[in-house]
């Protein structure tokens, strides 16, 4: 009976030993936990602080460029009140930059071939075929007929006339 109630103790001595190591490192786990979440509400905080920042100083940029406008605006009128124009006028640059956005007039392209019955014939029939302009054969005639910035004139010259030999003419 004895050995049975020693046995018993030990056992619930055993138990409660590994319950107790169990508690501790539960405990040990749910430290580590907090500090990553005040580490995390840390680093969220300063997000929060940049975040503010940031819209501070874009709505201050923003302010400013309109001040720089609204200042330019007033310039040019006492310029033109008093009769003298800026070295870069900005009126004549909005200008040009709206008709530089709009395409070009494009021609088609107009093929001519002429049909000799044979060698004697003074007088050969006449084929003319118009062909518009695809996006894809402006970009290739641009890419071929280009000069390049590390390229010379020279250089420009024999490459183009090399590669397109009697079918071109380069003034």
């Amino acid at each position: 009976m004895c050995l049975t109630a020693a046995v018993e103790v030990e056992e619930r001595n055993q138990s409660s030993g590994q319950a107790a190591a169990v508690v501790d490192s539960l405990q040990v786990v749910i430290e580590m936990l907090r500090e990553q979440l005040q580490e995390s509400k840390q680093l969220l905080e300063e997000e929060e602080e940049e975040r503010c920042q940031n819209v501070i100083l874009k709505e201050e940029l923003r302010n400013q460029l309109l001040r720089e406008a609204d200042s330019l605006a007033e310039t040019e009128v006492a310029l033109a009140e008093k009769g003298t124009r800026s070295i870069y006028p900005q009126g004549d640059l909005k200008g040009v930059k709206e008709t530089s956005d709009s395409p070009p007039h494009m021609y088609p392209l107009v093929k001519t071939e002429y049909v000799y019955e044979d060698e004697g014939d003074n007088r050969p029939q006449v084929i003319t075929k118009v062909i518009p302009f695809e996006a894809t054969e402006l970009t290739r005639l641009q890419k071929d007929f280009t000069r390049t910035a590390r390229e010379s004139e020279t250089e420009y010259v024999w490459r183009v006339s090399l590669k397109w030999a009697n079918g071109i003419l380069l003034s």
